[in-house]
This record gives C-alpha cells, structure tokens and sequence, in this order.
C-alpha cells in the first residue's frame, strides 16, 4: 500500500498465506471479513483504491516468490522487496539479485525476550542486494550457521510461536502487534527504494538499522569479502543456477 501511494504503476506481490484472526492487528489493512482469504489478493482492492498513478496494475498472486516460477516470474521487476521469515528464501533471492541485476530491498524486524521471557530489546533493518553492495553473505545476514539451525528444526513449531522468537505460551496466546515496528521496516525500506530509484545520493546505504532501546539509528560497515561468489555471479543470468524453495 505504501508503493501504490508513492506513485508506483504496477506491483506484483507474492504470498501463498492466508490471513488468520491473530494476524488482524499486525497486517494493515487486514478485516474480520478476510479471515480465510489468501493475504494478497485480501489486500489487492484497498491496495488499488489508495494508488496514485494512473494507471495502476496490482497483480497479487497466491504463492511464494521462491519457487521455479516465483523466480522467473521477479525477472519481469526492476525492484524487488523481500518480506520473508526465514532465511532458506534469502538464499535464492541474494544470488538473484546479482545474478539478474535487480536489485533485491531486504526487511526484516527481531524482537528479544529476556531469561524471563520479557522484551528487552526491538530492532527492524533495511538494506540492499545489489552489485558494489555486501550481499547477504557478506553482510551475515545469511551465515551457514543460521540455514543449519534452521534446516535442523529451530524453526519447529513455528506455529504455536509469535513474530521472531517468544513461544505463545509465554504470551497466554496472544500474539503482539508488530505493525508498528514493521512500518518502521517499511520506512527504512522506502528510503532505500528511493535511493535505488532516483539516486538520491552517491552511495547506497549498506544496512540501515533502528534499534530500541537505543533509540539508535545505525548503518553496518561490513563489507565485501573477499572473493565473494555472489558478486562473482554478477550479470550472469541464466548461466547461474539458482535453487527455488517453497
């Protein structure tokens, strides 16, 4: 919604999940009537009523962007925003982002519970996959480390789990609202669109950060490694095979 009201003329928009009543306080725009309804196409009316160009194309499609035809289907963009949960989708879309010279806006929002349970710290970040950027890798937002934990089942249970991290049980069931900070994500996310879009300034941001309790916005100074393979697939295309997930 916040693309289609800065003037964006077509969006497609990936997402095979359905909106569940825990969901209507951390989605915007999302109503007790779309209970059951696939998120994007939920969302595709309200996104087309506040757009600004004109004209306008929303292409909401109920799947993710990951698999074989996701990934054939983002080389049709000039800009792609990544919104997942888990890392194993970062992995296909950073080599896609050098591979294909789209470049690839990252979001992701934590939240960290104490040794009692409690949160004592948000952090939301934005940054950009693109040649003469760190990659993923390079920036740790992927590490080896992280896919292992993952592939070996620290992703077990997600279900009975709320946004990043605390167990419902430990919140009585009651998911919380995230929307703020991930708006917040979004903002950060925006900034970097524009610098992509317009160039606003000569440098791309690496990674922008807001971090509370800090209060802190922070930009990472990690850099490219050396002999990186990311960037050695740049501008390849085809020629790079990249594994869908699903």
């Amino acid at each position: 919604m916040a693309l289609a009201t800065i003037g964006a003329g077509k969006i497609r928009a990936w997402d095979r999940d359905v909106i569940k009543k825990e969901n209507l306080h951390r989605t915007l725009g999302a109503t007790r009537a779309m209970i059951g309804m696939n998120k994007v196409a939920a969302l595709a009316p309200m996104t087309r009523h506040v757009a600004t160009a004109d004209p306008f194309v929303f292409d909401p499609i109920e799947d993710w962007a990951t698999t074989a035809a996701g990934l054939t289907g983002l080389k049709d963009c000039d800009i792609v925003f990544c919104c997942v949960d888990k890392f194993a989708p970062r992995v296909p879309l950073n080599d896609f982002a050098y591979a294909h010279l789209i470049p690839v806006v990252d979001m992701a929002s934590w939240i960290h519970p104490d040794a009692d349970g409690v949160v004592d710290a948000i952090m939301t970040h934005a940054h950009v996959w693109s040649p003469g950027v760190p990659c993923a890798w390079c920036r740790q937002t992927l590490t080896s480390y992280r896919l292992m934990r993952e592939a070996q089942g620290s992703q077990q249970g997600i279900e009975d789990r709320v946004a990043y991290g605390l167990p419902v049980a430990e919140t009585e069931g009651i998911e919380p609202s995230v929307l703020a900070l991930n708006l917040a994500g979004v903002g950060l996310a925006l900034l970097e669109f524009m610098q992509v879009a317009i160039k606003i300034t000569v440098r791309t941001p690496r990674d922008l950060k807001l971090m509370l309790p800090e209060w802190e916005l922070d930009e990472s100074d990690l850099g490219t490694v050396d002999g990186c393979i990311t960037e050695r697939n740049t501008a390849r295309g085809n020629s790079v095979a990249i594994t869908p997930t699903s």
